[in-house]
């Protein structure tokens, strides 16, 4: 495992800036970092570099540089890394693995970018408000998964299938590493929800199902990441819907004696067919 913290490189980048001058001191830190930026934004953005630059333009990077600080002092590396070994037990993850502790744009928690070396992105500038021990098994579960099915050499996107099943094998992690209950109040914490909007998933089940499996095979694209995956209050659909229908898969797999271990690596079309004749029987 290697650690690669970006704090002091993204203040001497930013110390040098001036208004005029944003986007080429980014450009800098960007540079260092540029496969894992990339990826991010291929996948988590659905963007390129030259089609995100009026989000870097709008940066604030003095506000971006507290936050990240604060971050740290709140979460040190000591913390983080002890978590990820953790996590790196329970899968018994041997391969050699990166993460990149960066400043980002305020937006990303945590993800596992597919490069061509296992690694796992935390935004510094987040950390202050994250719970590592839910977003660090979760997004290593993510790392174990990508890597075993090789997704970072796979150019095509994934579908709304392929992403409910990677957040719910994500999403339930931090209850099985941690050893906590499989209850609706330990389910709301893992995916990052109030009580009430967990409520709604739970009283919309039947509405998300019906719903989801008429776009289940489509490739996804920026209208049905926010439809299914982001947390945008107000939407045809309680908030992170995709992520609930993949946890149901996934705890009724577990709770039928499947091992999360054995799941991680499986592939989509698997868990999904063993979950529909675990409905029939």
């Amino acid at each position: 495992m290697n650690i690669y913290n970006g704090l002091e490189r993204f203040r001497e980048v930013i110390s040098f800036q001036s208004d005029e001058k944003r986007y080429k001191a980014w450009f800098n830190y960007y540079e260092e970092y540029q496969e894992v930026f990339d990826a991010i934004f291929r996948t988590n953005y659905l963007a390129d570099l030259n089609a995100l630059k009026p989000v870097i333009n709008s940066l604030d990077f003095d506000t971006l540089l507290l936050k990240a600080e604060n971050g740290l002092a709140l979460q040190p590396v000591t913390k983080i890394k002890e978590s990820l070994l953790q996590c790196a037990e329970f899968f018994k993850f041997e391969e050699d693995f990166d993460v990149f502790l960066l400043v980002g744009f305020g937006h990303i928690d945590g993800t596992a970018p597919p490069t061509s070396k296992p690694s796992l992105y935390l935004g510094l500038e987040r950390l202050a408000k994250s719970d590592i021990n839910i977003l660090i098994p979760h997004e290593f579960n993510h790392l174990v998964r990508f890597h075993k099915l090789n997704f970072a050499e796979s150019s095509e996107r994934l579908t709304v299938k392929q992403l409910a099943i990677a957040e719910g094998l994500a999403t339930i992690t931090p209850l099985i590493v941690n050893q906590a209950e499989l209850i609706d109040a330990n389910f709301a914490k893992a995916l990052m929800v109030s009580q009430e909007n967990y409520r709604l998933l739970k009283t919309n089940f039947n509405k998300i199902e019906n719903e989801i499996l008429k776009d289940f095979d489509q490739a996804l694209t920026q209208p049905l990441v926010e439809k299914y995956f982001m947390a945008k209050e107000g939407g045809h659909l309680p908030v992170k819907s995709g992520y609930y229908y993949g946890l149901i898969i996934i705890t009724a797999l577990l709770q039928n004696g499947v091992l999360l271990t054995d799941l991680t690596p499986s592939k989509s079309d698997e868990i999904y067919e063993l979950y529909m004749n675990m409905q029939v029987d």
